[in-house]
Formats: C-alpha cells, sequence, structure tokens
C-alpha cells in the first residue's frame, strides 16, 4: 500500500438493508436461451426483486433466487405469485459465501453481483464458490460494471477511493440525498480474465449502460461454459 493509511471497507452484510432501484430494472441473460433447454435448473445469486429469475422461469427454467436482502425476496415471491410461476421459481433469503451449498445447476446468474464485493477475499471466495455450485459442462452468466478511468463520472471517485487505500476500481456510491450506501468495483481487465479464466467462453462483449443512480457507464457481459 505504499505507508498509505487503508480504510476499513463495509462488508456486502450491507445489501441486507440497501433498497436497490437501479435506473435499469433488469439486464435480461437472453443469451443463455441460445444454449440451455427448458428444464434446467439455474441458480440466480443476488436475485434482489427476482426480475431475471422470473424471465428464466417464464421460458421453462426451474430457478432458484437468492439473496441476503429479506425485504427483495419477499418482492420476488410476490412477483412469482402474479406471475403464476411459483412451480417454476423458488425464492430464498441466502449468503452465497455462508449458507451451505445448494447442489450443482445448468447454469448460475451473477448480474450486477461481483460490483457487490469490493474485499479483494470476499471477492475471489465468491468465484471459488460459483465454480463449485455449476456443473460439469455448466454454464456461468456474468453481466457487471468495467473500471473506466476515462470517465468521468468515475475517475474522481476512483481516486478517491485509491486515496483512502482501497482496491484499484473501489469507489463510495451515495444516495441522492449524498448519504453512503456501499461501496461498489469496477472491474479491470485483469480481473475481467480471472473471471472467464475457468471457463470455455461461448460469449463476451463490452457496452453502454447506466449505473444505479443513471450515470453512463461500461460493462460486460460473459457466457462460459465449464470444462467437464
Amino acid at each position: 500500500m505504499g505507508g498509505k493509511m487503508r480504510t476499513k471497507i463495509r462488508k456486502t452484510k450491507d445489501w441486507a438493508r440497501i433498497d436497490y432501484h437501479p435506473a435499469i430494472a433488469e439486464l435480461v441473460p437472453l443469451r443463455v436461451l441460445e444454449h440451455l433447454r427448458p428444464g434446467s435448473m439455474a441458480l440466480d445469486v443476488g436475485t434482489n426483486q427476482g426480475g431475471n429469475a422470473l424471465f428464466l422461469a417464464g421460458h421453462g427454467f426451474k430457478v432458484l433466487g437468492i439473496d441476503i436482502n429479506r425485504a427483495a425476496i419477499e418482492t420476488a415471491k410476490m412477483r412469482a405469485q402474479e406471475a403464476k410461476l411459483t412451480e417454476l421459481a423458488d425464492f430464498r433469503v441466502a449468503d452465497v459465501l455462508e449458507d451451505p451449498l445448494m447442489g450443482q445447476f445448468d447454469l448460475v446468474l451473477l448480474i450486477r453481483v461481483l460490483t457487490c464485493f469490493p474485499e479483494y477475499s470476499d471477492w475471489q471466495a465468491l468465484l471459488g464458490r460459483v465454480k463449485m455450485l455449476v456443473k460439469p459442462l455448466g454454464y456461468l452468466y456474468a453481466h457487471d460494471f468495467l473500471y473506466s478511468p476515462e470517465n468521468e463520472a468515475y475517475r474522481a471517485r476512483y481516486e478517491a477511493g485509491a486515496r483512502r487505500g482501497w482496491r484499484t476500481g473501489n469507489f463510495q456510491v451515495n444516495d441522492a440525498m449524498g448519504k453512503f450506501l456501499f461501496i461498489a468495483h469496477h472491474h479491470s481487465a485483469e480481473e475481467v480474465a480471472s473471471i472467464t479464466a475457468e471457463y470455455e467462453s461461448l460469449h463476451f462483449s463490452s457496452h453502454e449502460s447506466l449505473s444505479m443512480n443513471g450515470n453512463m457507464c461500461q460493462m460486460f457481459e460473459f457466457l462460459g461454459r465449464k470444462p467437464s
């Protein structure tokens, strides 16, 4: 750290209390429909209010959506009832790092989840746990944010995080009133390579998107298959 004082980062448990309503409500995983059939078992990590899980259930997938936010899970359950998808979509309050393994799945979704793990050790632990949750020849779908220091909306915030001794790409996120919410992480090319390294790449792309608060940002989308 070159002698810099390292400010302790709040843990991912903060998400148990955050009412998350991003500018783009859902990033629907259309890509997976090309590779998996109805009846496939899917795990949606950090499901929030269940939109992506219900999208898959609507296409015949059997989906378990997990989140540490109890209020979000209750909303997801109500949405499943309203859509008459409760036989295909199950939602539980669970911590992917701490709860017992839930078996293996044909597909694991990480949509705007890795950004919620600013501590490198937790981020690595999540990737290791996900690898165990994906069946041999199963799929990982990740859709998350890219480190973009050329973006004026983020450059000063990255620099402020660096002055605190935070991991490169970490920055503070506030609500509309300026109150602290959480620390987010944007991914470097090296980190993206680490995410994708354990899988056969079936799709990779980057694109412009909107952050939670509506700022222009860059994201990557990855679909990979685990070796047998």
